[in-house]
């Protein structure tokens, strides 16, 4: 989604526009609480339901991080994080 994207399906509510995208902080946040071992089955189960929901729309956002400027794409790294998800020699 564009960071112009506002609204809040399936709910009627709405955000005001800005600069911050965030579909792809979203993505990162329900990968990382979707394996987060801090969380009961239940809750993990749940958010990645959500995470996969998000994954459905990608394709709309991948629109906008070929056509946009590069704080898009680099957001979506981020948010993604490729690379950041591969671990370190150590292990952490």
């Amino acid at each position: 989604m564009h960071d112009e994207y506002c609204y809040l399906y399936p709910t009627q509510h709405v955000t005001a526009p800005s600069t911050f995208l965030s579909y792809p902080w979203c993505v990162g946040l329900m990968r990382s609480l979707s394996i987060d071992p801090s969380l009961t089955p239940k809750e993990r189960n749940t958010t990645a339901k959500c995470l996969h929901r998000l994954y459905a729309r990608a394709g709309e956002f991948g629109k906008v991080v070929n056509s946009e400027y590069n704080y898009v794409a680099a957001e979506a790294l981020v948010g993604f994080k490729w690379p950041m998800d591969v671990k370190n020699k150590s292990g952490e």
